[in-house]
């Protein structure tokens, strides 16, 4: 290659590349994605990308597009990583019922292995990206996403169009992801100077201006001129021709000294693909014998082609092909690939023969279905979901009337895993409307089709067809039956709630009884996580049969494909725990159970995991490494659709104690939207308490009551009996309080206290003694109020809930500073606000600090103009729009009271009304911008 004429007027992209490399090389990441036309120089710069990165020390891996083998499983990436030592990372799983490779599986196990190299950095190459199957291009979007902490690095080549390709890049380009530099023609002097350096001499200046003209600066064509004039040919004039056409007439003039022959074969090669084999195109021709030899050896004495030994052979560039491939009529085209069909199947090269038989268009030839059909399965197997549903697609409209149950089958789970749920959901109605469709095979499809509506958010037509798949199963096929009906229960679960859920959870549990253990173990955890959601503590016992199943433990499974087994079970063990306040267990389980799923390349279950490990910690008052539980499931959300809102609603959670306000809110604004279009109802109960107690420690009383009145509503429809889901009853009670809600908190406690009786749980029997205590207060019972509080911070001795302890201290040293009793409350909030720093909980330790600031009363006399410690939370109150009244029912004072102290607030700041109050708290030390923490309310 000779840098100075093939990258001429390329500099600048040379120069990313090269930076691209050297940051590799030290350890860095990107990507670099260069488009442009075809034969404008993109094979040269990657060629030379490569060569550069080889000097540098780093592996390459080259994967390179071709018009058809777009149906090839992972074709382009298998390639680039077989360079790389990743060879078999995309290939088919091992055979097995249970062997179906997912789409996410293979993405994740590619990124886990890019992570655990020990070779270091490398450099991945892709030319022709726009020919990529469409799972290499899904491959190439998600390892850009993620490569941040890989030192990877990715240089790919493309043309505009076909689309998907270039739609792609422009995305992640559009993210920050990758950088894309287009390339354009050359100018004419750059083309008249990679004119003459091809032919080693000068040239007339009306030659050089005909070469620009017929070639419009594209240097493949520049070059085949020369080999024109190096051969004594003549160059033409360009005048009424347009540009493609004359590109394609210098690309097709390269053939003319071709016998007729040898063009019959050069053509026919076109139609086989890029590369063929000449034996293959010859016979496709209607050649054989001498016939044949001689037309295949006046093809490679063109220098057209290239091959080696034993290999295929290659058009030297794919414009060559494309200009002959072009140059066929329609018609043509179509019985070409139709023979081509035959040949190769005859030959047994199905895999090939495939593409043909989608080219010609051979509706109605169920032999060509049948072929297509077993290029989707493969395509399946090997986790290509976008292929194996383009493949099953074709198949299916081969077929037409005639398309087999197998194969509708296949197409509908195609694109159900392929993340198409709504024409899943149509291609099994499809099925289900054929007569004679055997039994097990409709069970399939309405079981298929009920996740399928699940995923589209038709959850009560789901629940109806999940219904009816178990009812036929249930006499001949009883695993099957409680396998759908552990569906039905997670759909209902999802949307409607335990009450729903555990009818079809325990009709699992029955089914399962006598069934294998690992979907016992399952149907057994998925009820006992259920009905300790309901409240019913036989629930715990339930779910503690699936301890012994957790990876590593004596008792459980044994063998590879069983490392996983207790997964799903697992989950709802350490769930359990967490609820049940047995936390040490918990997080041990999740640990376990996250590095089983990891080690297993399964994201969906590691992202599940993940979110519930961050609860478990958050209850813990390990709040950094919650955030980061929470941020590893948030990382999978887009191989794992179903945890985006839990995980985003966790990360509200624990942003919003970790003091990381306006995080928070950005989190509860998507969760709102996400959760609310799917019908979420668990995501967004969580979502509600959020709003709920931040509203009201910001003093909103009204709109933080408004969010518990709909979270208790929704609790009661879907049937909740554990206070912990979400741990909302003491913010409930505060709300109703403030707002002189009297019944609806001693709903709430009531409610509270039931649940208190029944669950071994300490947290509910601290929010009711916490409500009990506010109450006592509220009626002028400080000796009652004094009591509870004692219970609420005694429970916390046979408990460790550090940011429920904060919240139960924060409660009682405000109770005795509003009492009077100062000296007693400093220590008491003191130990609140230690607590949280140390929980990481700074939200919780402002509020501390702001309560602890009042106790400490007034120990000098304030200076002109300075506020003191109540006036400071009465402006701060007042600043956020609350009415005087509801100011005072937050700080327990009169209503007089609080307009004393704004008319001494308004004198020391020299203003007259509350907007000057509010324009005064942006910049005041007591106000938002400053103090970090809202005003301590209760």
């Amino acid at each position: 290659m000779d840098p100075e004429n093939d990258l001429l007027e390329r500099q600048v992209v040379t120069a990313s590349v090269g930076e691209l490399v050297s940051r590799v090389a030290a350890g860095g990441a990107g990507a670099l994605f260069v488009v442009g036309e075809a034969g404008l120089g993109k094979t040269s710069l990657l060629d030379w990308a490569c060569g550069l990165a080889a000097a540098a020390g780093l592996p390459v891996g080259l994967g390179r597009g071709h018009p058809m083998e777009t149906g090839l499983p992972f074709g382009m990436a298998a390639q680039a990583l077989d360079g790389v030592g990743g060879r078999g990372l995309l290939g088919e799983d091992k055979p097995g019922p249970t062997s179906t490779a997912d789409r996410t599986a293979q993405f994740y196990r590619v990124l886990r292995w890019l992570q655990d190299r020990a070779d270091g950095a490398l450099l991945l190459a892709v030319d022709d990206l726009h020919w990529a199957d469409a799972d290499s291009l899904a491959l190439v979007s998600f390892l850009c996403r993620r490569m941040g902490p890989v030192p990877v690095g990715l240089v790919a080549a493309l043309r505009p169009w076909p689309a998907e390709a270039r739609e792609v890049v422009e995305g992640l380009a559009g993210e920050g992801r990758g950088a894309v530099w287009r390339l354009g023609p050359l100018s004419e002097q750059a083309t008249g100077s990679l004119l003459e350096a091809r032919l080693g001499r000068s040239v007339p200046a009306i030659i050089r201006r005909r070469a620009f003209e017929l070639s419009a600066g594209n240097p493949l064509l520049v070059e085949q001129l020369a080999v024109t004039i190096g051969e004594g040919g003549q160059v033409p004039e360009a005048a009424g021709t347009g540009t493609a056409a004359l590109g394609q007439g210098v690309l097709l003039a390269r053939f003319a000294g071709l016998p007729p022959t040898g063009m019959r074969c050069a053509q026919t090669a076109s139609v086989l693909g890029t590369s063929f084999w000449p034996g293959i195109a010859a016979q496709l021709a209607g050649l054989d014998g001498g016939e044949a030899d001689a037309a295949v050896e006046a093809l490679g004495r063109t220098g057209l082609i290239s091959q080696q030994p034993g290999c295929p052979a290659e058009f030297v560039h794919p414009l060559f092909r494309q200009a002959l491939y072009d140059d066929l009529t329609g018609p043509v085209r179509g019985r070409l690939h139709a023979k081509a069909f035959a040949l190769l199947h005859a030959r047994g090269l199905d895999a090939q023969a495939a593409e043909h038989a989608v080219q010609a268009g051979l509706v109605g030839d169920l032999e060509a279905a049948a072929v297509v059909a077993e290029a989707g399965r493969a395509a399946r197997r090997a986790g290509a979901l976008a292929t194996a549903v383009s493949w099953l697609d074709a198949a299916a409209a081969m077929a037409g009337d005639r398309a087999s149950v197998s194969l509708l089958l296949a197409q509908a789970e195609a694109l159900l895993v392929g993340g198409q749920p709504g024409r899943a959901v149509a291609a099994y109605q499809r099925l289900l409307s054929q007569p004679a469709v055997p039994v097990s095979a409709r069970v399939e499809a309405l079981w298929m089709s009920g996740r399928a509506m699940v995923m589209t958010g038709d959850h009560d037509r789901a629940a109806a067809t999940f219904d009816q798949a178990a009812g036929l199963a249930r006499t001949g096929d009883p695993a099957t039956a409680a396998a759908v009906l552990l569906d039905a229960s997670f759909s209902a679960m999802i949307t409607a709630g335990p009450g729903r859920a555990l009818l079809p959870a325990s009709q699992a549990r029955e089914l399962a009884a006598s069934l294998d253990p690992q979907l016992r173990i399952k149907a057994e955890a998925t009820w006992g996580e259920i009905a300790i959601q309901t409240g019913d503590p036989a629930g715990i016992a339930a779910t503690e049969s699936a301890a012994p199943w957790l990876p590593g433990q004596a008792g459980g499974p044994g063998g590879e494909d069983n490392s996983f087994a207790g997964a799903w079970g697992g989950n709802s063990f350490a769930f359990v725990m967490a609820l049940v306040e047995r936390l040490t267990e918990s997080e041990r389980a999740f640990a376990t159970l996250r590095a089983s799923a990891d080690q297993a390349c399964l994201p969906a279950a590691a992202a599940m995991l993940a979110d519930g490990h961050g609860y478990a910690l958050t209850r813990m008052g390990r709040l950094d490494e919650a955030l980061e539980a929470i941020n590893a499931a948030l990382s999978l959300a887009d191989l794992a659709p179903v945890i985006e809102s839990f995980a985003g609603v966790g990360r509200a959670y624990i942003q919003l104690y970790r003091g990381q306000l306006d995080d928070s809110t950005r989190w509860c604004q998507r969760v709102e939207a996400t959760a609310t279009a799917r019908g979420e109802w668990n995501a967004l109960l969580y979502l509600w308490d959020v709003l709920g107690h931040r509203r009201l420690r910001e003093g909103a009383v009204a709109e933080a009551c408004e969010h518990y009145a709909r979270l208790e509503a929704t609790i009661s429809r879907m049937g909740i009996g554990d206070p912990c889901l979400p741990p909302w009853p003491r913010h409930g009670i505060g709300a109703y309080l403030a707002g002189g809600r009297i019944d609806a908190a001693e709903r709430v406690l009531a409610w509270l206290d039931q649940a208190a009786w029944r669950l071994p749980c300490r947290f509910p029997r601290i929010a009711a003694a916490t409500g009990r205590a506010w109450l006592a207060e509220r009626h002028g019972d400080h000796a009652a109020a004094e009591a509870q509080f004692q219970v609420a911070v005694a429970l916390h001795g046979e408990v460790d809930l550090p940011v429920e302890h904060v919240e139960t201290l924060l409660a009682y040293g405000a109770f005795l500073r509003r009492s009077g009793r100062l000296s007693e409350a400093r220590p008491v909030l003191t130990q609140a606000a230690g607590i949280a720093q140390t929980a990481g909980a700074s939200w919780l330790a402002g509020l501390a600090q702001a309560e602890l600031k009042v106790a400490r009363g007034r120990l000098r006399r304030a200076a002109s103009g300075t506020l003191s410690a109540q006036e400071e939370r009465v402006a701060a109150l007042a600043a956020t729009g609350a009415a005087n009244a509801d100011i005072a029912r937050q700080l327990s004072v009169s209503v007089s009271t609080i307009e004393t102290h704004l008319e001494h607030i308004y004198a020391k700041l020299s203003i007259h009304s509350r907007y000057q109050l509010i324009a005064a708290a942006e910049e005041a030390s007591w106000g938002p911008k400053h103090s970090g923490s809202s005003p301590t309310l209760r």
